[in-house]
């Protein structure tokens, strides 16, 4: 009769196995674990330790062994204790006992008795299948990104680009007043009057420009041009002067009054390459700004807008707002 292997049995299923007369195997939980140096992993496991001062019989040996072997309480009894006898003899003559499953029995100098449980077995029933592993440490290593540019530096402007916008800016100014001019010219040429007719003279005020706000970057937008209002002739003043033989003396025309609608552009950048402000354009839209192009600079460069308002005091406030959350050179045109 086999006494260990119930022994070995019982052991899964109870903390505490005592062999009358001689001792009692105690089942401790131990939590999963990891070996420092061999990074080998343990599953959780009930180590068991060896105690000889339990050896008061409880039944549950003798209990257990007659209903397995199908034999009486007595005769389970006789086989324990014959099986007590043969271990304290081995250990007497300093002979290793090993118990199958279970561990090794010896003794010291002293007489005490040791016990080195068997590691290959795991008699927590949780983690029944479980193997103990190793993994290899895993090695971190950072790899570098490197940046690169997001749009091609711009080509600095050849001497004959700068002669031909100098040519042209006058002219852009001159051509709109000789149009307004003849215009004016034909309209009082239309009033067919008897006698001598006498050209009144409209004055044109000055165009004004405006200063961008921020910091332009050499960036000004062209002078506006002011509206024309239709000169008003009264009929009456020309027959009064005909009636009395005299010259018609036209009414002088009220003054010329621009309204000026103006709207308020928050600026992101401008380019030489229209490319490269397509490319912001898509860029500054993916974050959710009405972006577009704002046309030409006074120095020939492509303009992108943030967005474009006519309220100044919310230009204001979305200029800050971007400067602070996406782009600190953001700057403010006015048109």
């Amino acid at each position: 009769m086999d006494v260990s292997f119930h022994i070995s049995e019982l052991l899964f299923e109870h903390d505490c196995v005592i062999i009358p007369g001689f001792g009692g195997f105690v089942g401790h939980y131990s939590p999963a674990k990891i070996h420092p140096i061999s990074h080998t992993f343990f599953p959780p496991s009930k180590n068991i330790l060896f105690n000889s001062k339990l050896t008061r019989d409880d039944g549950l040996l003798l209990d257990y062994i007659s209903q397995r072997e199908n034999v009486s309480y007595q005769e389970a009894q006789q086989a324990v204790g014959h099986f007590v006898f043969e271990i304290k003899s081995k250990l007497e003559q300093k002979h290793k006992v090993i118990l199958n499953n279970i561990g090794l029995l010896k003794v010291d100098i002293e007489n005490k008795i040791l016990f080195e449980p068997d590691q290959a077995t795991n008699y927590l029933e949780e983690s029944f299948g479980l193997q103990g592993f190793v993994s290899p440490p895993v090695n971190r290593t950072r790899s570098i990104r490197r940046k690169e540019p997001l749009f091609i530096d711009r080509k600095p402007q050849s001497e004959e680009a700068k002669q031909r916008r100098k040519i042209l800016i006058p002219l852009l100014v001159i051509i709109p007043v000789l149009l307004i001019t003849g215009w004016v010219l034909f309209s009082e040429q239309g009033l067919n009057i008897t006698g001598s007719q006498k050209t009144g003279i409209v004055t044109l005020p000055e165009s004004t420009s405006k200063d961008i706000t921020a910091n332009p970057a050499d960036l000004d937008r062209k002078d506006e041009t002011p509206a024309l209002k239709n000169l008003d002739f009264t009929e009456d003043a020309v027959s009064k002067s005909l009636e009395n033989g005299e010259m018609p003396i036209l009414p002088k025309p009220d003054p010329v009054q621009v309204t000026n609608a103006a709207s308020y552009h928050i600026i992101g950048g401008a380019f030489a390459d229209p490319m490269n402000a397509e490319k912001l354009v898509a860029i500054l839209r993916q974050k959710g700004y009405h972006a577009n192009r704002a046309g030409l600079s006074k120095s020939g460069l492509h303009m992108v807008e943030y967005l474009a308002t006519i309220d100044k005091s919310e230009a204001l406030v979305n200029l800050e707002m971007i400067r602070k959350d996406d782009n600190p050179s953001a700057w403010l045109l006015k048109k």
